[in-house]
């Protein structure tokens, strides 16, 4: 459930962007989200994830639109780790060339929580020197309260078991975070909870013992 909140939420502001006029669509850990397929306006988007997830992502979009299901987008996929310093420096140099002069929307969701501290900044100052005045950035991320949660405890011992992720490096940290991050001012500021009233007529994110609290931030380049 927290997952559909999220996405409507940063559908809708990419949707309020788009219609100012052109621009250009990064999402950073893409995974198999299809932004630029449900935008009614046609973003030229670069999306980032890893080797494999871009190969069997690739592979399907190009098996949809041969079989007419899909409409042509430019999409441009671009394979990279973000942890490792060598693929993020080629991605930076990639986005400089491709946003210079251009409004953009960088997109992070789904990744913060998972990147350690120091890569985290890295890719707030990458952004931060190759977006223009007026582009967003825009995040979603876990409190520092949550880290004794019993949902992240049981998290962190099922993705340390099963994929063999350290238990200690989830990435978790408040607002006061966000509104610091140099050369941007905040936009807009909202949680799961908050958005489930808005888009649902469920009250299942309204239950804080149960779900993760996932907050959002949306952020405009000064």
């Amino acid at each position: 459930m927290s997952g559909e909140v999220r996405h409507r939420f940063f559908q809708k502001r990419l949707e309020a962007f788009a219609a100012s006029g052109p621009a250009v669509l990064v999402n950073l850990g893409a995974g198999f989200t299809s932004y630029p397929f449900l935008l009614e306006s046609a973003l030229a988007t670069i999306e980032v994830d890893l080797p494999g997830v871009v190969e069997t992502k690739s592979a399907r979009m190009r098996e949809l639109r041969e079989a007419g299901v899909l409409e042509s987008r430019c999409v441009t996929q671009v394979a990279a780790d973000l942890n490792d310093a060598s693929d993020r420096n080629r991605l930076v140099s990639l986005l400089h060339s491709e946003l210079a002069g251009a409004r953009s929307f960088v997109l992070m969701e789904g990744i913060s929580y998972y990147l350690e501290p120091a890569v985290l900044e890295s890719l707030f100052a990458a952004m931060a020197r190759c977006q223009t005045p007026g582009s967003v950035l825009a995040l979603d991320y876990w409190p520092a309260a949550l880290d004794r949660h019993p949902v992240l405890i049981r998290l962190r011992s099922f993705f340390s078991k099963k994929f063999g992720f350290d238990s200690s490096r989830y990435n978790l940290f408040d607002l006061d975070r966000i509104t610091a991050v140099p050369g941007y001012r905040l936009r807009e500021a909202s949680h799961a909870a908050e958005q489930e009233r808005v888009f649902a007529s469920t009250n299942i994110m309204q239950d804080t013992g149960t779900i993760l609290w996932e907050q959002y931030a949306v952020l405009e380049h000064e």
